[in-house]
């Protein structure tokens, strides 16, 4: 920033000129100059939001667009059903999406966060259930009736987002830790 010296005039970053006597004496709070910590959390109040665009376009903007592609394109299948999975699809998922903003608004280890991680992951447990309907998907086309077993790929999603339940907690715990010391 400045020239270190023996007493000689040097400038300061505001050209300002000054003795090697008074760098000692500068209060950098009385600047106008952003300082770090301002400057992370106006970068942090845009990336609060996303998050949560991520998730309604994953949780309820996407999947409306794809049934219903399949409802248009196939129209043997069973509409009424599919017409109930686009409604609870669309409804869970922009929950999800408006809980997952305060999972982002709230710093880690606050209990705000936590529970809406918590929250959150159990509405992606109904939003998995609201779009395959069970572990069996029976669906007639035409004069065919067919089931898939689907019990074991739900066992595999169901898995993954308890990973994400049981990474909210571990941060969560780590963060009240690292707090307290």
């Amino acid at each position: 920033m400045m020239a270190e010296g023996t007493g000689e005039h040097n400038k300061d970053i505001l050209g300002e000129e000054t003795q090697d006597e008074d760098i000692q004496n500068v209060d950098i709070q009385n600047r106008d100059v952003p300082r770090g910590d301002d400057i992370s959390s106006q970068n942090n109040a845009k990336s609060h939001y996303v998050y949560p665009v991520i998730n309604l376009l994953i949780y309820a903007i996407l999947p409306f667009i794809v049934i219903t592609f399949i409802r248009s394109n196939y129209t043997d299948l069973d509409q009424a059903r599919l017409n109930n999975v686009i409604m609870w699809t669309s409804i869970i998922g922009t929950t999800i999406a408006i809980i997952s903003y305060f999972e982002t608004y709230y710093p880690p280890g606050h209990k705000g966060r936590l529970v809406s991680g918590i929250i959150s992951t159990g509405m992606m447990y109904i939003w998995i259930y609201g779009l395959f309907g069970g572990t069996t998907i029976r669906s007639t086309y035409g004069e065919y009736e067919f089931f898939i077993d689907i019990s074991r790929m739900l066992a595999l999603i169901i898995f993954g987002i308890s990973l994400k339940l049981i990474y909210r907690i571990i941060e969560f715990i780590t963060c009240r830790k690292t707090q307290a010391q």
